[in-house]
């Protein structure tokens, strides 16, 4: 006590220009550590922007969409290094501008408060890092993956660097920012602003809530907002749960895991499992996955199913779970990949497309090209390695071909090269220029 009235009177003896003068110097010493780390933080800005940068080219891999992102004018790419390594910056600065403040503020507390909010800074510390690790590990993956997947057909994304830097940092804030629940809650139960059975009883506004603010941060989507409010949802549950640790708590925060759980499961067993498309087999022999399919046998496809035809052979493949929206008839010496729905990858020989609704597509992969089949009938033919031909007998038919793309209307066919690149014939060059081209 002797020693908490000393410090006291210490921060009392202070008149007002002693505190200007300490806080002026503590804002020079953080501006200079700041702007050090800023400078370092340029030094290294290929690499932090590698870094910032993995999710999306994580997403464009998978989604199979050119992983280069682009810019608007000459000053985008330095304003997007610039907010980056300030990002670093300030981050890394974090641990030394708190200590500044706390340097600042700790004389005038007690020692019981300066242990409380020790331990309050470094609880917040540590849910704003997992929030930040949730969302660079999982969240935003999944979410630019989801928007992508909304373009529509037919269309390519032009992806610019400082609009996906925005993405990511407003994202990253905002799920560390969601991931102090817990921290809020504990402490609003603890200083008897609300009881634990208020919390509890309000769970279903906390959904709603945990709804609004997700569609406040994240872009304009369902899926994607849903991504953002179910951590939400679990994180009010672990800070009732950390506040009133009763045992009717806990049984209901282990209910809700388990529905989520066996929410996310039936989701991902769907995605990956569930009949998309039906096969059937037209004549001769034809194998799903290296198992062999009776002839007139139907059966269905799933993704990643690869199917292959042998010579005098022949299917059918039907799309639609309800209702037939697209047909593909396998040539003989044909093999696919089922990628999803409405999507296939032709790896050898050729199919038929037929599709008779106005309103729906069939997207057919070709080395780094791409076909989209519309409402009509079209032959895609692998002609061998290096080639393949689009014929439109009925409709058009968008094929997307390095870097551009091409509208073959009905009546028309093309060749395509799937690598456009000449092969370096050294032997011409050697000939050519002798001893010149062997010195270099």
């Amino acid at each position: 006590m002797k020693h908490e009235n000393r410090e006291e009177h210490t921060s009392a003896a202070m008149s007002l220009g002693d505190h200007l003068d300490e806080l002026r110097s503590r804002l020079i010493r953080s501006i200079i550590f700041t702007a050090a780390a800023f400078i370092l933080a340029w030094l290294f800005r290929e690499t932090i922007i590698a870094l910032l940068f993995r999710p999306h080219i994580q997403t464009a891999n998978v989604a199979r969409v050119s992983s280069t992102l682009k810019f608007r004018d000459y000053m985008e790419p330095v304003a997007v290094q610039l907010k980056a390594s300030l990002a670093v910056a300030l981050t890394a600065s974090a641990p030394y501008l708190l200590y500044q403040i706390w340097a600042f503020v700790a004389p005038g507390l007690f020692r019981n408060e300066r242990s409380f909010f020790v331990r309050l800074l470094l609880a917040s510390i540590i849910c704003f890092a997992l929030g930040a690790a949730f969302g660079f590990f999982l969240f935003i993956p999944l979410a630019l993956r989801f928007l992508l997947s909304l373009a529509p057909v037919s269309t390519e994304p032009v992806l610019m660097m400082g609009s996906y830097l925005s993405l990511f940092l407003m994202m990253t804030i905002a799920l560390g920012v969601v991931f102090q629940t817990p921290l809020v809650i504990y402490y609003l139960v603890k200083w008897d602003i609300v009881s634990a059975e208020t919390v509890r009883s309000n769970r279903k506004n906390a959904v709603l809530g945990a709804f609004v603010l997700a569609a406040f941060f994240t872009p304009p989507d369902p899926a994607t907002q849903v991504m953002m409010a179910m951590p939400m949802i679990v994180l009010y549950e672990v800070g009732m749960l950390i506040a009133a640790p009763t045992r009717k708590a806990f049984i209901g925060f282990l209910k809700l895991l388990v529905g989520i759980g066996i929410a996310v499961g039936v989701v991902v067993v769907w995605h990956q499992y569930a009949h998309t498309a039906k096969l059937e087999n037209i004549v001769g022999k034809v194998a799903v996955n290296g198992r062999m399919v009776q002839e007139m046998e139907v059966g269905g496809m799933r993704r990643g199913d690869v199917l292959e035809t042998e010579p005098e052979s022949s299917a059918r493949i039907k799309f639609g779970l309800f209702r037939n929206t697209a047909t593909i008839i396998l040539g003989e010496k044909t093999g696919i990949l089922f990628e999803d729905h409405a999507a296939v990858r032709l790896n050898k020989g050729a199919v038929l497309v037929a599709i008779r609704q106005a309103d729906k597509f069939l997207r057919l992969g070709v080395g780094n090209s791409y076909v989209i089949a519309k409402k009509g009938l079209a032959e895609i033919r692998m002609k061998n390695e290096d080639t393949f031909k689009v014929s439109v007998a009925e409709g058009n038919v968008n094929v997307a071909h390095m870097g551009r793309e091409i509208n073959l209307p009905a009546g028309s066919e093309r060749i395509f090269q799937l690598d456009d690149l000449d092969v370096l014939d050294e032997r011409r060059l050697k000939e050519n220029w002798g001893d010149i081209y062997d010195k270099w």
